[in-house]
């Protein structure tokens, strides 16, 4: 529990001492403030029964000037400790989306379903949110407050503390218990929702299938299984934190029976007075504070599963950028070693090797073609030598950036214009005219009364395939990478789009290593090179 804690402080960075200071510092004034507005009650009560008025005004001024700071007090400590923790989740968010999308590999993504990585993004960060606005002060607050309360008890009469230790034992015991089962319940949970993510993720992807084949029955079933799935859950929890809630209110109600018969006796005996035994009640309450820890802890443990899946999403390694050479291998003209394969071999997860051992050269100025039958290796090629993926054996090394015209091009929701700037986010606009023209895109960028300044839909809707093609090349364009790898990017064309296409990648290959993927041998031609994949293995044609 405490390495948990220590992991959700950090997230915070450099603001956790000023958290953690904000955090104690509150809790030991209100506690203390507490404390002695319990000890004035004490005389004040005394005042009442012995007549003593001079004892009873005392008490009355200093029990209102201590509620008074306490008014005060409680809102600045607590618009300081939000403030920090909105800054806090603020900085996670964008150093957590900024860690994703610089995971190298494509391993990550393919492992985890989109309704996943968007449930770490919203419920697994609420998580955490829900400890720093909260959680965690009342936490640290009900140890100072219950600890305090119980050194007090002990101090007016120890015999009356030992009863409310011994109910403070028990309670502990008892929430202890049920923190670990709720901990295993808040996980089961925290994965559900993420299921839940992935289903209308995968739904708003896949709408046009339901209605093609009316599958709405089908999608309603699979619908009201996940969602009677995660309710199911729900209510076990809420049944364990029912229980956790009856058995604290028992016993508390227990404490405040056992303190007033005890209290009573002692009164009668002489052993003590009405005064203390009102006072140690009213402690009780700071006592009951230690036995609110519980139930603080058995919150924190519900939270802490979404925390650990935003660690662990930290753990992952990130890319290292890397220096490109592309200028000086086109400026010279050379032929140079741009692309080298070394008994390289690839599997995804465990099944059978996709490429087995194979080796290849690609130089500059050169244009390399790879054949072969669709699930042969053509594209495991191309990810490899973009780095979506990491050899399983082998070594591949690169003497230059890498430009990739994918054979389905993604256009993102926005402008014709912020669309080409992805190849090159920092590029002036004369350099994005350049490449929209080199790609063809000026072919049909006028047509659009807004011009490159047209939003295009969500994956390019308003755009034919060889449309959002063009778009591709001219971010390949723009980043002027050395090595161009195109992985069939013409088979979803129709001939007039391919057409215009060719002419695009004839302008883009020009002085460039071009890896050029197709199964169509009438796609290629005047290359220096052409290989074949076939069972793994890689051979010139």
């Amino acid at each position: 529990m405490v390495l948990n804690v220590m992991k959700i402080v950090n997230l915070m960075g450099e603001r956790k001492r000023s958290f953690l200071i904000t955090v104690f510092l509150s809790a030991v004034f209100v506690s203390l403030t507490s404390f002695v507005v319990n000890m004035i009650f004490k005389d004040a009560i005394n005042s009442f029964v012995y007549s003593d008025y001079n004892l009873q005004k005392r008490a009355l001024i200093l029990c209102g000037i201590c509620i008074i700071l306490i008014l005060i007090s409680t809102p600045f400590t607590s618009y300081i400790c939000n403030n920090i923790a909105k800054k806090s989740i603020y900085k996670i968010k964008i150093d957590l989306f900024s860690h994703i999308i610089r995971l190298p590999r494509l391993s990550y993504f393919d492992k985890k379903p989109k309704g996943e990585i968007q449930s770490l993004m919203t419920n697994d960060v609420g998580s955490v949110e829900a400890i720093y606005g909260g959680q965690l002060y009342f936490l640290l607050f009900n140890v100072i407050s219950g600890t305090t309360g119980l050194i007090a008890v002990l101090y007016l009469n120890w015999r009356l503390a030992i009863v409310n230790v011994f109910f403070v034992i028990l309670t502990y015991f008892v929430n202890f218990f049920y923190s670990k089962i709720l901990n295993k319940k808040g996980q089961e949970i925290q994965e559900h929702r993420s299921n839940f993510t992935s289903f209308f993720s995968e739904l708003f992807n896949s709408v046009r299938t339901i209605k093609l084949f009316n599958a709405y029955s089908t999608i309603n079933k699979k619908f009201e299984h996940i969602n009677s799935d995660l309710i199911q859950k729900k209510k076990k929890v809420a049944a364990y934190e029912g229980i956790i809630e009856g058995l604290n209110n028992f016993l508390s109600s227990a404490t405040f029976v056992s303190i007033i018969g005890i209290g009573a006796f002692m009164v009668q005996e002489g052993m003590t007075n009405w005064g203390t035994v009102i006072a140690i009640l009213a402690f009780k309450a700071m006592i009951d504070d230690l036995i609110k820890v519980g139930n603080s802890i058995s919150s924190l443990q519900t939270s802490v599963a979404g925390v650990e899946r935003v660690y662990s999403a930290y753990t992952e390694d990130i890319e290292v950028e890397s220096k490109s050479i592309i200028n000086e291998l086109i400026e010279l003209g050379q032929k140079k070693p741009v692309v080298t394969f070394s008994n390289v071999s690839f599997c995804y997860s465990d099944k059978k090797k996709v490429l087995d051992n194979i080796n290849f050269i690609a130089y500059s100025n050169t244009k390399v073609a790879i054949l072969g039958p669709s699930g042969e290796g053509k594209s495991t090629i191309a990810k490899l030598i973009v780095d979506l993926y990491k050899p399983t054996t082998g070594t591949i090394l690169l003497q230059s950036d890498v430009a990739y015209v994918p054979q389905d091009a993604f256009i993102f929701d926005e402008s014709i214009y912020n669309n080409i700037l992805y190849g090159k986010p920092n590029a002036t606009k004369d350099e994005v005219l350049q490449a929209a023209r080199k790609a063809n895109v000026l072919d049909f960028v006028n047509e659009f009364p807004k011009g490159f300044e047209t939003r295009v839909g969500e994956n390019g809707s308003m755009l034919s395939g060889g449309q959002k093609q063009r778009i591709t090349i001219a971010r390949a364009f723009l980043k002027n990478a050395g090595i161009i790898v195109m992985d069939e990017p013409t088979s979803a064309l129709d001939s007039v789009s391919e057409k215009k296409v060719l002419h695009a990648i004839e302008n883009l290959m020009e002085g460039r290593c071009t890896i050029f993927i197709t199964h169509r041998l009438e796609s290629i031609k005047d290359f220096d090179y052409v290989y074949r994949i076939e069972d793994g293995q890689i051979k010139v044609i």
